[in-house]
């Protein structure tokens, strides 16, 4: 595994893609460690991106994430970073939330969790507890490639009203992002769309289940429909209740 970084100011991005091909052994990638070497930086870092190399087949994107360990219990050290860009295991992994939002840096506006598993929903959820942390926190990105993770698919065709409250609640907006063809979609959109084409409501019907919740008599169906057409509840962590 080797890094590749471009440091402007108070911008760093890091670039992983592998190169253990000859490696006998499965080497561990500890992220805590890693990001400890960028302590002379915290006061001043700005922009902090860690990403994956385009270049590299999905088998590839997997072998990191899978040798990734160790996620930090804190960022907030970074002080003055606004905008981050990181996979999902180097803050939370699917055995439980290593680094919760409440942890990250105050003055963060927008965050990109890559390749997240699905336990990222659990970790999403905990911005409940972070309300009144964040000084400005505008826009979360769910972003990744097919087969890798949580994949994109899911973000899509499980009903969900989480983006809705994150919207409504902390005025944070929320897109998933292809990295393959650079697509980036509206994730309250796409539940729009979900609804509309499961249950036949228009916007206004569906608008009324956000604000409603599972008290809305529309939710049960537009659950129970889901489920007759093949989209069962395969993971706990896509919560569908809105509360």
């Amino acid at each position: 595994m080797i890094l590749t970084t471009l440091s402007l100011q108070s911008t760093l991005r890091i670039t992983l893609f592998n190169d253990a091909y000859c490696v006998e052994e499965l080497p561990e990638f500890n992220s805590c460690y890693f990001l400890q070497q960028l302590k002379s930086l915290k006061s001043s870092l700005e922009v902090l991106e860690i990403d994956l190399d385009l270049g590299d087949e999905d088998v590839m994107w997997e072998f990191i994430l899978d040798q990734t360990t160790d996620p930090p219990p804190r960022l907030d050290d970074f002080s003055c970073l606004k905008k981050l860009k990181v996979p999902f295991v180097f803050i939370g992994q699917s055995e439980g939330c290593k680094c919760p939002p409440i942890a990250l840096p105050k003055k963060l506006q927008r965050l990109e969790l890559v390749c997240p598993s699905l336990s990222v929903m659990k970790w999403i959820r905990k911005l409940d507890a972070a309300e009144h942390h964040f000084a400005d926190f505008q826009t979360l990105i769910v972003s990744g490639r097919e087969d890798v993770g949580a994949g994109l698919d899911i973000f899509c065709t499980k009903p969900t009203g989480l983006w809705h409250k994150l919207r409504r609640d902390f005025g944070i907006e929320s897109f998933l992002l292809d990295k393959v063809d650079g697509t980036e979609k509206c994730l309250v959109e796409l539940m729009h769309e979900l609804h509309i084409e499961v249950v036949g409501r228009d916007i206004e019907d569906f608008n009324a289940w956000i604000e409603g919740g599972s008290n809305y008599n529309g939710y049960d169906s537009f659950i129970h429909l889901m489920r007759v057409d093949g989209h069962e509840d395969e993971d706990e962590d896509m919560d569908m209740d809105m509360d």
